[in-house]
C-alpha cells in the first residue's frame, strides 16, 4: 500500500532524537537506505539524513542527497497520525492485508513445486547421462562435463529450495486485529515519546517498509530551497493482537 503526501506544511522540531528513520529513507537517485548524519550550525547542529553509499563508498558512487532529519521524522509520523482519521480506509486496509495473508502460501508452494521438478529433471539427466557413460565409455569426457553442470544446477536449485521453504515457516497467517491497529497507530506518538531510541526503530520498523523523499531541494523562492520532502511511504503492518500486546509492553 502506498500513502501518498499531500501537499502541506510541516513543522520540524529541532531534537536529539534518535534517527528512528535510518535505513528506512530510501536515496532518491540510487536507491539506497539512507543514514545519520550531523552538521554544526553557527548557534546549534543540525540533524539530516544522507545516501549510505555515499557515507561509506564516496562521492563516486553516488551524492548525498541530504534531507532534514526533524522535517521528515516530523512528515512520516503526522502521515501515519492522518490515516487514524479515516476508519473507512483503515476498515478496508484490514480486510486487503488479511485476504493476503490467507493467501499467502498459494505463490510460495507454486514455486516450491516448480523448483522440485527442475531438481527432478535434472536428476533424470544425471542419471540418462550415467546410462550413456556404462554403455560407451568412450563417452566419458562428453558425460562427466553434463553430468557436473546437472548436479551444479542440482546444488543452487536446492539452495533456493530451502529459502522457499524457510518463508513459507514464517508467514503469518493470524489476522489482523481492527481495533488494535486503530490504538496503536493513534496514540504511535505518544508511545514513540516513552520508548529508547533502539525500541523506537523497532516500532517504526512495524510500520513503515521504505519512504520515498523527493529528488531534489525544491524552491521556495528566487533565493531560497525548500529542501528535500517525503514524497511517499510504504506501509506494511504487523498488528495481529501479539505484536500490539508486545508494542504496549515496550510503552509501559
Amino acid at each position: 500500500m502506498q500513502i501518498k503526501r499531500q501537499e502541506r506544511s510541516f513543522k520540524a522540531v529541532q531534537s536529539n532524537n534518535p534517527y528512528f528513520l535510518s535505513k528506512l529513507i530510501r536515496c532518491p537517485q540510487c536507491g539506497a537506505g539512507m543514514v545519520a548524519g550531523t552538521s554544526n550550525g553557527k548557534t546549534k547542529k543540525y540533524r539530516y539524513y544522507k545516501c549510505g553509499n555515499f557515507h561509506n563508498k564516496g562521492a563516486s558512487v553516488c551524492s548525498s542527497n541530504s534531507i532534514n532529519a526533524d522535517l521528515a521524522e516530523a512528515q512520516v509520523l503526522e502521515e501515519i497520525k492522518r490515516i487514524v482519521t479515516d476508519s473507512n480506509f483503515i476498515q478496508q486496509l484490514v480486510q486487503k492485508m488479511n485476504q493476503e495473508r490467507e493467501n499467502a502460501f498459494e505463490p510460495l508452494i507454486a514455486q516450491k513445486e516448480y523448483v522440485e521438478s527442475i531438481i527432478k529433471e535434472n536428476e533424470k539427466k544425471i542419471n540418462n547421462a550415467v546410462e550413456k557413460l556404462m554403455d560407451d565409455p568412450d563417452l566419458k569426457p562428453l558425460v562427466e562435463g553434463k553430468i557436473k553442470e546437472q548436479q551444479q544446477e542440482i546444488v543452487a536449485n536446492q539452495i533456493e529450495l530451502e529459502k522457499i521453504e524457510e518463508e513459507l515457516a514464517n508467514i503469518n497467517t493470524k489476522p489482523i486485529d481492527l481495533m488494535a491497529l486503530h490504538h496503536f497507530i493513534k496514540n504511535i506518538d505518544e508511545i514513540l515519546e516513552k520508548v529508547s531510541g533502539e525500541e523506537k526503530k523497532e516500532l517504526l520498523r512495524m510500520i513503515v517498509e521504505q519512504i520515498e523523499i523527493t529528488p531534489s531541494a525544491e524552491k521556495r523562492s528566487h533565493s531560497r530551497q525548500k529542501g528535500r520532502e517525503v514524497a511517499s511511504i510504504k506501509l506494511y503492518f504487523d498488528f495481529t493482537p501479539e505484536a500490539v500486546k508486545k508494542s504496549q509492553k515496550v510503552s509501559s
